[in-house]
């Protein structure tokens, strides 16, 4: 398996360090980072970052997308997603399909989506991608829950999972039995821990059942991240796993040390 850690991490950590990210891609690739995920929104300048991608020797191992496809259809976005994937050479892109509007009719909601999401899988199976869904953190979202994310799964067959390994605590399920639930359909990870204190000043997030959770390093909070890992061995998973801790005090310190974590488990 290889390491990746969300390009947003990075430019926060260059931020704190008041230098340039491309300056820390040196650093990532000694600590044994050789991907990152990047959002569609960060790529507005695709040769500047497959130049800063190429000289760094780091390539792109996801692009995650929000789309407002309870809103209906965006073609426009859809296509620029798969022209970066594309033009960076990523084989794996991640829509998120938007949120339940309140008081809205959730059964046509999810149609539309649903519809939207085939459409978009059929473009980007054609251009030869991987698609994926992931448990998102939020109450309104369709898919933060395991069962949520297989009814999109089962309307749209080659969608497969991007399985956060925090997120299922967010929503109250055991991230255990959900991989289970999961395991034959993942295509990604994301490696998210969840401390029940804050570690270094960072502010808490509510779940759905209103206890607070904080960000930290992978492998130093609750989540079981051990049992995860090797249940990734079992099923024959050897692609990236995505550092992830939005919210943490010090970006750099935290990438690094979820790092060692990864590096150590992986051996």
């Amino acid at each position: 398996m290889k390491i990746s850690v969300f390009y947003s991490h990075v430019r926060e950590a260059a931020a704190q360090a008041a230098c340039d990210p491309k300056d820390l891609l040196p650093v990532l690739t000694g600590a044994g980072i050789t991907g990152l995920e990047m959002d569609l929104n960060e790529l507005n300048d695709l040769p500047g970052t497959r130049a800063m991608l190429e000289e760094a020797g780091i390539e792109v191992s996801n692009i995650c997308c929000m789309f407002r496809w309870e809103n209906g259809p965006d073609p426009v976005r859809t296509q620029a997603l798969l022209d970066a994937a594309a033009y960076l050479g990523c084989r794996k892109i991640m829509p998120i399909p938007g949120f339940f509007p309140e008081g809205c009719d959730r059964d046509v909601v999810l149609e539309h989506m649903a519809a939207n999401l085939a459409e978009l899988y059929t473009a980007a199976h054609a251009a030869g991608l991987i698609v994926s869904l992931e448990d998102y953190d939020n109450a309104a979202s369709p898919i933060a829950t395991a069962s949520g994310m297989k009814w999109f799964a089962d309307r749209v067959p080659g969608v497969g999972f991007t399985f956060d390994t925090g997120n299922f605590n967010y929503a109250g399920e055991d991230e255990l039995e959900d991989f289970e639930l999961l395991k034959d359909r993942i295509l990604h990870v994301h490696c998210k821990d969840r401390a029940d204190r804050s570690l270094s000043g960072e502010a808490p997030q509510l779940t759905v059942d209103g206890r607070k959770i904080y960000p930290c390093a992978f492998g130093s909070g609750f989540i079981r991240t051990d049992e995860i890992l090797e249940r990734l061995k079992s099923i024959g998973y050897d692609d990236y796993l995505t550092i992830e801790h939005y919210g943490a005090a010090d970006q750099l310190n935290t990438i690094l040390q979820s790092a060692r974590y990864l590096r150590r488990a992986l051996q």
